[in-house]
């Protein structure tokens, strides 16, 4: 046999052995990474579907969905059971998974009250339009209470604020922001839930007993607190003077190089009296060794040389005294 024959033939045997050889090893690099990419998947529980604050959780609620070890938020359960009767403290997404910070403790009941912290408390205070920020506030918003409190006099009235920085927990009976999806139109609120110290609530309830309440709106990172004694009329009246005292220079542009100054403007006390001053003219009479005054008023255009105070003395002779006498 040609040996130039079989020397092409061996080599076609070896590269297909060889390509045999590589392509089994991929195919067995890849059935083992997928066995050791399932092998780091687990199993954790997740809400079926939307979960309102202050609902219970059940069977129906929860189910069991795939995540990556890796990526297993810590907190989380992989037996259903394990949060069963448990009350979520947030609204839950469809597919979120269900941590034990999102979860009330058990035991504490369902509804509101298992939102409700340790050591906090919830006032309902009532609000139409105007004090419920035009009906435009939604639960999880952080607000002021600002009331108004009478006095024993107008001058006494005084508005300040009562509480500051408090959580809106419920608008209504609504504890998400979320609405209603067959919800046409928002019914008009009425009634707007606080979570508040048990100090800051027993100040609610006195100034709304007392006083008008209103709810002003926090920014979503105003977390500050503010000082403030409140403004009564008294204070409000004495700024209006002072701002009313300040006198103002106006500089208007000429043709010149030198700005015209206008003439600051006179301050006109409004507790002053309008009354124009009177021209008026006293006169002293002596008649019979009696001693009276008169006063009266002369035209205010009337310009008189004359002393502010006359005296004119009205004397007699002796006869016609000696006649009066007899």
């Amino acid at each position: 046999m040609n040996l130039k024959a079989w020397i092409p033939l061996a080599l076609a045997i070896v590269l297909g052995l060889i390509a045999a050889k590589v392509a089994r090893d991929t195919l067995a690099r890849k059935s083992g990474d997928g066995a050791q990419v399932a092998s780091r998947t687990v199993k954790i529980v997740v809400a079926k579907g939307p979960v309102s604050p202050g609902q219970e959780l059940t069977a129906e609620t929860v189910t069991l969905g795939p995540i990556s070890a890796e990526v297993a938020p810590p907190g989380t359960f992989t037996d259903p059971a394990a949060v069963y009767g448990r009350v979520a403290t947030v609204p839950l997404f469809a597919g979120q998974p269900v941590m034990d910070g999102l979860l009330a403790p058990r035991g504490s009941g369902t509804g509101l009250q298992a939102l409700v912290p340790m050591g906090m408390r919830a006032i309902t205070v009532e609000v139409n339009e105007t004090s419920g920020i035009a009906g435009m506030i939604v639960p999880g918003c952080r607000v002021d209470v600002v009331c108004t409190l009478n006095g024993a006099s107008r001058a006494d009235t005084i508005a300040c604020t009562v509480v500051q920085d408090v959580l809106v927990q419920a608008v209504g009976q609504r504890l998400t922001a979320a609405r209603n999806p067959d919800e046409k139109e928002p019914p008009p609120i009425r009634t707007v839930t606080l979570i508040v110290s048990p100090r800051e609530s027993e100040a609610i309830e006195l100034a709304s007993s007392t006083g008008r309440t209103r709810l002003v709106l926090r920014g979503a990172n105003d977390r500050d607190l503010t000082q403030s004694n409140g403004v009564s009329f008294v204070a409000l009246l004495r700024e209006d003077l002072e701002a009313r005292r300040t006198t103002v220079t106006v500089t208007t542009p000429v043709a010149t190089s030198q700005p015209t100054t206008m003439p600051a403007r006179r301050f006109v006390d409004p507790f002053a009296s309008s009354e124009k001053p009177r021209n008026r003219r006293t006169a002293t009479l002596i008649r019979g060794g009696q001693r009276s005054e008169v006063v009266f008023d002369l035209p205010s255009d009337a310009g008189l040389s004359n002393p502010s105070h006359e005296t004119v003395t009205s004397t007699h002779d002796a006869h016609e005294d000696e006649e009066a006498g007899d």
